[in-house]
């Protein structure tokens, strides 16, 4: 027996030691060439960039992980506690491996016969989150013990939390303890509760399991145990435990908007690589101060959105495709699982854009609509759908993908009115494609998904819009839309986009002719038929819009009613080279074409250099670059780039208040009569070009400037009478009495050297003011009204007084 129990000793001991040896040369195999530790001592990990409105709130985000990182002093060593309670009780006890651990989770997963608990430490996590892979495999774990014992060694344990808590994965695209606090409870780690340390401390556990948003009694039962745990190590007393598993755990998102100026961000992004490469915008974790009022930014959106819907409703119906009934299966499937995911709401009916993050949409006008699937096409609520059944005349019922929508029936006999009978398919066919929003407010919509939902008819556009606000006094943007819906189409009308502006562009060559003295308000040029004869060139005959002619019109009166023969006349007489200096004096950056027909708006430019060149007149004359970018700091504050002011004086203080002057007549008499209901200062243009092609509205009030453009892509007519005044300028006005309710009324800025005279409005001679129609005209310095032809001394010179 004796010799039996020594064999068994030594062949004991010779097993433990070659087993020894085999670990031994294991450890030492897979230790070699394994990543340094020593930069996790300078942990600089890719951060989120942050864009931040006016207001201080987020707009936007850029980068493939959300992560800023919280300083070590930051972090509360409670939040420290909660982490060690929850993942691994003995973290201050180990060297990077818990040998007792692992025995533990070997011995419980051999008794029950699966994988039941893992044994990794807080220090093995963090190797393997920022050395190492995460395959499960016997190789990489090997690696991980060794590299966890290495750090262990270089860092103290304090340090190694500090990199766990900005390494780990928090749920909802967010990385590290920092984006956490401010994703579920929008505050800083320094500023979180008990019950919210807990909560964060026990998510890395099952980050999408316990997201509170999404699954809030699955989280409150996750708090509870890291609330025990801590209990049970001493972190806290039987009082705070009560008190904090016990309150109530309310999920609190920072506010701001990342999806509602889309145009914007993405202007932003594309600006900040040229500024500092496309690289370090990514990842770089920075903070971006913009110009953006998210109140004006949303007005301009739905103003100019629901103005062109309204244009579109105005040209007839136009089908949508019939979709296959296996595509319209995956379509609902898509859709319950976004639902079953978030839970189902009434406010997510249309709320599916996760699906098909924005950034990543590419504009693809071949491919069909319903290829979006759950993509809403709109912020605010528009959205496909598709026909189910059509019960009777009146009745449409469609799907919205886990459950069903009624049209209004006054939009089925609407639609049916307009459309033709000779379709090869019903209208309202099983399987058509529709455009359709909620009818009523979202908090009316039944909870109960078994009741339809009233849902009111949309067309989707063909056409497309495009508008920019902009502070004269500042020449911050406040607002900019690129187009109807940068989900469906990404492309920036407003900055990217050259178009003929019309009209719009005749203030300038008004503001020419002014400049020079050839003329004065009070002169009168007759609107006839006119023809230039163009060495090397055909005759240029300028057409009125209506194809009418006025006769004798004062210069105010021209510019209100937007004759076009004037304009002609006008810039012969400055020549085509004064005119563009003028423009520019005024900030168009645009390559503009010396013809006359520039005095039409024949050049292109785009719909931010038009809102500029207004903004100038109400900015006393005064030009400057517009302006998006306020700021940028680094992840440490540094400021890496801050705007400078490069304000200059255009145009004179008379010059611009004469345009303002003028422009305010086009509101009171002329072309832009509508804009009159807002019963505020205001002035501005239409703009119709040539065949109806593009409308624009370019106005401004003494805060405020905004220019707006409807139109196609393609070269393709609005229609017959869409004009600026029609198909622009409801749009401008939509979004000025928004931007501007509630706003001080203030009045344009007078200019001292502005002359006033009486003048008689049928002639534009000097009045002594005592007739009944005498007007009081404003002139510039120098000029004035022609003396009556009975007092005009005798001296041969026609122009006198002017």
């Amino acid at each position: 027996m004796l010799n039996v129990l020594r064999t068994l000793v030594l062949g004991g001991l010779a097993a433990g030691l070659l087993g020894c040896l085999a670990v031994f040369l294991l450890f030492v195999h897979y230790g070699k060439n394994l990543p340094e530790i020593g930069g996790l001592a300078d942990y600089d990990p890719p951060q989120v960039t942050r864009l931040l409105d006016v207001n201080g709130k987020t707009i936007g985000e850029f980068g493939d992980e959300r992560r800023s990182l919280a300083a070590l002093e930051d972090l509360p060593p409670m939040l420290l506690n909660a982490f060690v309670a929850a993942e691994d009780a003995s973290f201050y006890q180990h060297r990077g491996v818990d040998l007792f651990g692992i025995m533990r989770a070997v011995a419980r997963n051999l008794l029950s016969m699966g994988v039941r608990q893992g044994a990794s430490t807080i220090t093995q996590q963090v190797v393997k989150n920022l050395l190492l892979s995460h395959e499960r495999t016997g190789k990489r774990k090997i690696k991980e013990a060794i590299l966890a014992y290495r750090l262990e060694n270089r860092l103290s344990k304090r340090e190694i939390l500090y990199l766990y808590a900005n390494a780990i994965y928090f749920g909802a695209g967010n990385y590290g303890v920092a984006e956490a606090a401010r994703f579920y409870f929008d505050r800083k780690p320094s500023e979180l509760s008990l019950g919210q340390m807990a909560y964060l401390a026990g998510i890395p556990k099952n980050p999408a399991g316990y997201r509170l948003d999404r699954h809030p009694k699955r989280a409150k039962d996750r708090q509870r145990y890291v609330l025990r745990r801590l209990l049970e190590l001493n972190y806290i007393g039987k009082k705070e435990f009560d008190r904090w598993s016990q309150a109530e755990l309310a999920f609190t998102p920072p506010e701001g908007d990342t999806e509602a100026a889309l145009y914007v961000v993405e202007e932003i992004r594309e600006r900040m690589s040229t500024i500092l490469g496309a690289l370090r915008v990514e990842r770089g974790g920075l903070r971006v101060r913009t110009s953006l009022d998210p109140s004006m930014q949303a007005a301009l959106e739905t103003a100019l959105r629901r103005n062109l819907l309204d244009y579109t409703a105005r040209h007839g119906y136009r089908e949508l495709e019939i979709v296959p009934e296996s595509e319209r299966k995956r379509w609902r499937e898509d859709v319950e699982k976004v639902h079953r995911r978030r839970g189902s709401k009434p406010e997510d009916l249309f709320a599916f854009s996760a699906l098909h993050p924005p950034r990543k949409v590419e504009a693809n006008r071949k491919a069909s609509p319903w290829r979006t699937l759950v993509r809403r096409l709109t912020p605010d609520g528009l959205a496909f759908a598709f026909v189910v059944s059509e019960a009777n005349a009146d009745t449409v019922t469609v799907s919205l993908g886990d459950r069903l929508g009624v049209l209004a029936s006054e939009d089925v006999r609407r639609v049916r009115r307009r459309k033709s009978d000779k379709t090869s398919k019903p209208l309202f066919a099983p399987g058509r494609l529709l455009a359709v929003r909620l009818a009523d407010d979202p908090d009316a919509v039944p909870a109960d998904t078994a009741l339809p939902v009233r849902l009111r008819l949309e067309q989707v556009p063909e056409a497309q819009t495009a508008g920019v606000a902009i502070d004269p006094q500042t020449r911050a943007v406040r607002a900019l839309v690129g187009g109807f819906s940068f989900y469906t189409d990404p492309f920036n009308r407003a900055t990217k986009a050259k178009r003929q502006p019309g009209s719009s562009f005749k203030p300038v060559v008004y503001l020419t002719a002014l400049r020079q003295k050839l003329v004065t308000p009070a002169s009168i040029l007759v609107d006839e038929p006119l023809t230039f004869r163009i060495p090397g060139s055909k005759p240029w005959t300028p057409k009125n819009f209506d194809g009418k002619h006025r006769g004798p019109l004062r210069l105010r009166q021209a510019l209100a009613f937007s004759v076009n023969t004037i304009a002609a006349r006008l810039i012969d007489l400055t020549g085509p080279q004064a005119v563009i200096r003028t423009a520019k004096d005024l900030g168009i950056t645009s390559e503009l074409r010396p013809h006359l027909s520039l005095a039409l708006g024949s050049s292109e430019v785009t719909v931010l250099e038009m809102a500029n060149l207004y903004a100038a007149f109400a900015d006393e004359g005064r030009t400057a670059t517009p302006w998006l970018i306020e700021s940028i700091a680094d992840a440490s504050g540094r400021v890496l780039y801050r705007r400078k002011p490069d304000s200059r004086l255009g145009i004179s203080r008379e010059e611009a208040a004469l345009a303002v002057s003028l422009l305010r007549s086009v509101v009171f008499e002329g072309t832009a009569r509508r804009a009159w209901a807002l019963k505020l200062p205001v002035a501005g243009k239409t703009g119709t070009t040539n065949d109806q092609r593009d409308a624009w509205f370019v106005g401004f009030s003494p805060r405020l400037a905004c220019a707006v453009w409807l139109g196609y892509d393609v070269n393709r007519l609005l229609g017959s009478g869409e004009t600026g005044g029609r198909a622009a300028l409801p749009g401008w006005i939509a979004f000025m009495r928004r931007a501007l309710e509630g706003k001080p009324k203030e009045t344009f800025p007078v200019a001292p050297g502005l002359v006033h005279a009486w003048i008689d409005p049928e002639t534009g001679f000097r009045s002594n003011g005592e007739a009944t129609a005498a007007m009081d005209e404003v002139f510039l310095p120098g000029t004035g009204p022609l003396d009556p032809p009975e007092e005009r001394p005798n001296d041969g010179n026609e122009n006198h007084g002017e």
